[in-house]
């Protein structure tokens, strides 16, 4: 399988407020489509133009998407 170079970009944030309401406050920001709804939207785009209306209307305020979410304590176990 061939190695795939995806850029990523890491941001730091800096606050005075507690990091459990920096979080909060950052994750209320992010889009959570229904995957399903998402995954045949994406699916049935015919053009890029198409695909990347799919996408701007799937990211929430801070242009971030989740598309999972695990618990790393879970996974570990």
């Amino acid at each position: 399988m061939p190695a795939i170079d995806v850029p990523v970009r890491r941001f730091s944030v800096v606050s005075q407020r507690p990091f459990d309401e920096v979080v909060r406050r950052l994750t209320a920001t992010i889009g959570r489509p229904d995957q399903k709804t998402f995954h045949d939207a994406v699916a049935s785009a015919a053009t890029v133009v198409e695909l990347e209306g799919v996408v701007r209307q799937a990211v929430g305020s801070s242009d971030l998407m989740e598309f999972v979410r695990f618990d790393s304590g879970d996974v570990l176990r």
